[in-house]
């Protein structure tokens, strides 16, 4: 390891190593003010490429990894209409605002700023839920092919269904009407009821 170390011109260290990508092997370098600080961390970075979490999606946008989802994990998978539902959400509401960022540079800020923007737009929190919903099962899937270290959906607050207060109806009010009442009998029953 002390060999991928080296001094550099303006003092600190610099150690290298390589990591799998989705297009091939990629030098890494970690910097440091000691020998033994890039030691430590160079041990940590070789250590977590080797158990699968370090990830390299940097060159892969949010508009591109969803398409590859919708296309690669999703059709197929399930029922046509949950497909177009999921369509519909990610080209509707995830593409827009997060389309050009890099998925691996997501945030849970990022994703909590999204919910507080369509509840102010008039969107109601099932519709906010249904969005969250789409989102966390598309990083689900970026994490199973280690394209993400975690889904940072589920560091954020779904916002709460808003349930509406049931007021059933009283026996006098359940009554029906007197002209309904007749509505649609024959004229013998009619007169029974009179």
């Amino acid at each position: 390891m002390g060999k991928r170390i080296k001094r550099r011109k303006d003092g600190r260290y610099e150690g290298k190593y390589s990591i799998q990508t989705t297009t091939g092997p990629k030098r890494r370098s970690i910097y440091g003010r000691s020998q033994r600080e890039v030691a430590d961390k160079l041990a940590k970075a070789v250590s977590d490429s080797l158990d699968g979490l370090l990830f390299d999606a940097e060159n892969l946008s949010v508009a591109e990894y969803m398409e590859r989802w919708l296309s690669d994990s999703v059709h197929g998978s399930v029922k046509r209409r949950t497909y177009e539902s999921y369509v519909s959400i990610v080209r509707r509401h995830i593409v827009p605002p997060f389309g050009a960022n890099k998925l691996a540079v997501l945030t849970p800020v990022h994703v909590q700023g999204l919910y507080r923007i369509k509840l102010d737009e008039g969107l109601s929190p099932t519709t906010v839920e249904h969005i969250h919903t789409t989102l966390h099962r598309a990083l689900k899937q970026a994490v199973r092919w280690q394209l993400i270290p975690r889904n940072v959906c589920e560091a954020v607050t779904v916002p709460k269904r808003i349930s509406h207060e049931i007021n059933p109806l009283s026996p006098e009010q359940s009554l029906p009407c007197p002209a309904s009442r007749t509505r649609g009998r024959s004229p013998s029953s009619r007169s029974s009821l009179e």
